[in-house]
């Protein structure tokens, strides 16, 4: 960092081995090792060394970020059965990698990525930087999309062929990163997130793309919301169904449970919570019309089709349909409640405890 009056050793994953040349890569600004090895040691990215001394230790920094590039990588490379002659290296963690040091520990660490108009369209905190915050220099990588979409109570996260919970690319341009350490911010830099240059589209048909992608994801969003939401709601019913059940109930609180449980099971199959029987999903499966576009539009990379935008039509409609009717019917479990705790059906208190023995 000073031409050779102090050293610092740069450990990471290179060997103890003798190292016989040392070139830089001019256009990715690389450094590489070459050892007599069967391979090369390659440092990406050599920024943050040439940075180090312009800002002071004890603060914290975010340094240059390289250009991130929008990548979808191939699921089918598979090399179980090529001997032991394959001489690969890992790749690089696709989308841009933030380098960022730290002078002192701190309580929480985030990172915000805004667009030019300053809003937020991804943020990376909690699991996503754990176990860096103490100090020194810490590296995370951003996928170049939209944050990716909550679970769904009571399922594993999707299936081998669906699209993941994986969310759209934002549209190529410039971004900036801002570095926040407990809750202020610290550092920041500007970030470059540029279309994947394999791909011949034009740049207008790739904004319509993305913004076709981003219009299907959001409402994917909402659907989860509303699903989630449903759950919690359908618990509470069987909770107080079981609570009731050796009660003998009013006629009319009994009509306004079972008008409840037919909402929900109704919904419960429009918006595709919980497990369905063996075969083809029912036609009016908002919440699977949308995951299925969805998926259709993360595996190409191109103007969506006439179908596709029939298929967001509807799934837009269905889903305020459904959301409409959700909220209908927790307005009326929340009647149904209300009359069986005044009529001391629901929730059961325990009886009071004789004053004497």
């Amino acid at each position: 960092m000073d031409r050779g009056r102090e050293w610092h050793r740069v450990k990471a994953n290179l060997p103890t081995v003798p190292i016989y040349e040392i070139t830089l890569h001019p256009r990715e600004n690389d450094m590489l090792l070459a050892t007599h090895g069967r391979s090369i040691w390659i440092l990406d990215d050599l920024a943050p060394f040439q940075e180090y001394t312009k800002t002071p230790s004890t603060s914290a920094h975010l340094f240059p970020v390289p250009a991130g590039v929008q990548r979808n990588p191939a699921g089918d490379r598979m090399r179980d059965f090529e001997g032991d002659r394959q001489f690969f290296g890992e790749n690089a963690e696709s989308g841009a990698v933030l380098t960022y040091r730290l002078g002192s520990d701190a309580k929480e660490i985030a990172i915000e990525v805004r667009d030019g108009a300053g809003s937020v369209v991804r943020e990376l905190r909690g699991d996503d930087l754990k176990d860096r915050n103490t100090p020194g220099m810490h590296q995370v990588s951003w996928d170049l999309r939209r944050a990716p979409l909550p679970k769904v109570k009571g399922e594993d996260g999707g299936s081998r062929f669906g699209p993941g919970d994986r969310g759209p690319f934002v549209l190529p341009g410039t971004y900036r990163a801002h570095l926040m350490v407990d809750g202020t911010e610290a550092s920041s830099a500007a970030l470059e997130v540029r279309g994947d240059p394999d791909i011949a589209i034009s740049d207008a048909d790739r904004a319509l793309y993305l913004e076709t992608a981003g219009k299907v994801y959001d409402l994917n969003r909402k659907a989860i919301e509303a699903a989630n939401t449903l759950a919690d709601l359908d618990e509470q019913v069987q909770a107080a169904k079981k609570a009731v059940e050796k009660s003998d109930l009013p006629e009319a609180a009994s009509a306004a449970m079972m008008d409840v449980e037919d909402r929900v099971a109704d919904l419960r199959r429009r918006l595709g919570v919980g497990r369905r029987e063996p075969g083809p999903p029912p036609e009016d499966d908002v919440r699977g019309d949308i995951t299925r576009l969805r998926g259709s539009l993360i595996g190409a990379t191109a103007v969506p089709t006439e179908a596709q935008n029939r298929v967001l039509q509807k799934a837009a409609t269905d889903l305020t349909k459904a959301i409409t009717d959700l909220n209908e019917a927790l307005g009326k479990a929340g009647e149904m409640l209300r009359s069986l705790g005044e009529g001391g059906f629901y929730p059961a208190l325990p009886k009071p405890v004789p004053p004497s023995p």
